[in-house]
């Protein structure tokens, strides 16, 4: 199929229909995993060059679903390649990336350590993160980063400023927060409980004892 450019016509073409069009771009998605496919190849180099944003959403769905805590190293990197790619790429595009770049925030599970890498990759999808309803997701993910990296999970929630939320799914921002105080970070902290103290439930009983800490210090 790939010697006689079959999957390149019918990523052209959309043959099958919908359903067919998306199993096809699972299938790209895997192999890219497997090491079959590269970033550079025809089949990547097509959705790219002609702006597939949907395709691309795709794959990032498919590598979301995949993710396991002991998923090899290799497959780990190549997910982090094809988000560097899609945010370089997405940065320079003229068109709309915003969903792009927010199921892209659905891959912070792959990330085990906020580096100078990581962190670019996390700064820039942030604002987009409440776009398909992925902020729970993002936020589960810096609160499982914040303790080894406090300063870095500070700064990425400082991006969230226009993101607004009514709920907090088992209480995971609220968590991120009481753990960015005890981690050094009591006034942004006590900022970030401010803005929320009465949009959400318990928000406001956080303040009040970030606050409360802080006058002891």
């Amino acid at each position: 199929l790939l010697k006689h450019k079959v999957i390149e016509f019918s990523l052209k073409k959309k043959l099958g229909g919908d359903i067919a069009h998306e199993k096809l771009i699972e299938r790209v998605a895997l192999a890219y995993l497997w090491g079959i496919e590269d970033l550079d190849s025809p089949r990547f180099s097509y959705l790219f060059s002609n702006v597939m944003i949907s395709e691309l959403v795709m794959i990032s769905d498919v590598f979301r679903n995949v993710y396991e805590p002991d998923i090899p190293h290799d497959i780990l990197k190549r997910v982090i390649d094809f988000w560097i790619k899609c945010v370089s790429w997405g940065e320079n595009q003229s068109i709309d990336s915003s969903k792009l770049f927010s199921r892209l925030s659905t891959l912070s599970r792959y990330i085990k350590t906020i580096g100078d890498e990581e962190n670019k990759l996390l700064l820039a999808v942030a604002p987009y993160v409440h776009l398909d309803y992925n902020a729970d997701d993002f936020i589960e993910n810096l609160y499982r980063l914040v303790q080894s990296c406090p300063e870095n999970t500070n700064d990425i929630l400082s991006t969230l400023e226009s993101y607004m939320p009514d709920y907090d799914y088992e209480d995971k921002l609220k968590n991120l927060i009481r753990e960015l105080s005890k981690n050094g970070f009591k006034h942004d902290a006590e900022r970030y409980a401010d803005k929320l103290k009465n949009q959400i439930s318990g928000m406001f009983e956080l303040y009040k004892e970030i606050r409360e800490n802080s006058k002891l210090d």
